[in-house]
């Protein structure tokens, strides 16, 4: 199936940003204790898409993945140039949709103050080097080792960016910092046959001349993009895209071999002074190897002679149409956005909770009980127990997300994380009194495995509920 890389990051920030910044505050706020923030962030496929895709691209979920350890997403100034604080201890766990995933977090808080940032802009890094909160995002570079791409050891980095204005961050509040679009910073080249040609020849080889070793994760200019989203791409163009590094290197780069043809996955490259092409390498149905009088792919638009740089986030499709009488390549050529793959995170579902070990609340310790909702009032502690047997190993963490409500209204009393075979209690604990609106909180339970993953848990209520989570609800 077809998937838009269009990922979605949808940031809850509980809490503030460090007091550093001071500067964008109000002088009449208050400084609180050193803290810190808990921030959760989703990441999604965008189903759809106003612009043009291209429909037959040749997709692997290698083109989509995305190192959730390496995961970095800084908070910058309205100039993008400095940096206001940095999340950190990102987790992910998966949801019950095949589509998203979540991600889990914190930012060390020094001084932190309740206020309303008049403008800040979010920056998201994937698979890229370490982001220090004193580095220069437009200095971030990566090295193009073609045969580490070409058997994917590494992934490909990958970046995006929102701004925002009056954006109120305080203790306990969630604020909901909407969608970011990553781009990647490498393209794509495909070579393909006709279903025509393919009938009477075999493509063998592609191979490249010319490329850079080294490539900017950034686009140019990108301390001054508002918003990396269709609008903003399709108005800046490959202009805007651009940002090639110059460290050219010549020899010859063999393309991998694919079901439809050959594919690589190449840095940017300004070809216009140094250009660059291909060379294809075609055998008949006996084996014989084609000679063709011109063997090369260049990059440029074939119907005005024009060359074009290889940009980021850009598919590059050539398609050999016919074998003229001579050894003539009729070709067609496609340069459109990189939008379409298919998605696959690879993550097993491995907890297990027996029915014995599912959710038991302590009578007495919560008011009533209606389905899934467990309902509060005011100075009471509900008392819970449960046993997650697998993965071995493991350990268990417990979290609440404000739903509705006064969002601090709920909070833990005692552990919140645990050994995985064991049994757990985990108490929570009103905070609010004289409320005069219903406040919810979603009880999330995550386990982190001993090789690093951390699954969310749905299993907790038994098969028989039709729920996978409890939410604890405070009456007015």
């Amino acid at each position: 199936m077809k998937k838009w890389l269009l990922y979605i990051i949808y940031i809850c920030v509980l809490g503030m940003l460090m007091g550093s910044c001071s500067n964008c505050l109000d002088e009449d706020t208050s400084s609180l204790a050193t803290d810190k923030i808990s921030v959760t962030f989703t990441l999604a496929m965008n189903a759809t898409s106003s612009r043009a895709i291209i429909t037959d691209e040749t997709g692997n979920s290698y083109e989509n993945q995305i190192d959730a350890d390496g995961l970095q997403v800084l908070f910058y100034d309205a100039n993008g140039t400095k940096c206001l604080g940095k999340v950190e201890n990102i987790v992910v766990f998966r949801t019950e949709s095949e589509y998203i995933y979540q991600f889990m977090g914190n930012l060390t808080i020094k001084d932190a103050v309740d206020y309303t940032l008049s403008s800040c802009k979010v920056m998201v890094f994937a698979n890229s080097a370490e982001m220090g909160t004193n580095t220069d995002p437009m200095s971030l570079t990566f090295d193009y080792d073609a045969e580490k791409f070409k058997n994917e050891s590494v992934n490909i980095p990958m970046w995006g960016i929102a701004s925002f204005t009056n954006l109120r961050l305080a203790p306990d509040t969630n604020t909901d910092l909407g969608t970011i679009y990553l781009l990647r910073a490498m393209a794509k080249v495909e070579v393909t046959l006709s279903d025509e040609v393919a009938a009477e020849f075999n493509l063998t080889g592609v191979s490249l001349n010319k490329y850079n070793e080294k490539g900017y994760c950034l686009p140019s200019d990108a301390s001054g993009i508002e918003k990396t989203d269709d609008a903003w791409q399709n108005k800046v163009g490959d202009i805007g895209l651009f940002n090639g590094f110059s460290s050219p290197r010549t020899g010859e780069l063999a393309f991998m071999p694919t079901r439809n043809g050959y594919v690589l996955y190449l840095s940017e490259y300004e070809n216009t002074d140094n250009s660059a092409y291909m060379t294809v390498t075609l055998t008949d149905k006996a084996g014989e190897r084609v000679k063709l009088n011109e063997p090369y792919l260049y990059f440029k638009n074939y119907d005005k002679g024009e060359r074009f740089n290889v940009v980021r986030n850009h598919c590059y499709q050539y398609r050999i149409k016919s074998v003229e009488n001579g050894g003539e390549l009729q070709l067609t050529v496609k340069a459109q956005p990189w939008n379409t793959n298919e998605e696959n995170w690879n993550y097993t579902e491995t907890v297990t909770v027996k029915e014995s070990g599912v959710i038991k609340w302590t009578e007495g310790s919560y008011d009533t009980m209606h389905g899934a909702e467990v309902y509060m009032k005011y100075t009471t502690t509900a008392e819970c127990t449960f046993t997650i047997d697998t993965p071995v190993g493991g350990t268990w963490y417990a979290s609440l997300i404000p739903v509705s409500g006064n969002y601090d209204a709920f909070t833990f009393e005692g552990e919140t994380s645990g050994e995985v075979g064991k049994q757990a209690t985990l108490r929570i604990k009103t905070t609010q009194d004289d409320v005069t609106e219903n406040s919810k909180a979603e009880l999330q339970i995550v386990v982190r495995t001993i090789d690093g993953r951390t699954i969310m848990v749905n299993n907790l209520l038994g098969h028989s509920s039709s729920e996978t989570k409890y939410t604890l609800v405070q009456s007015k």
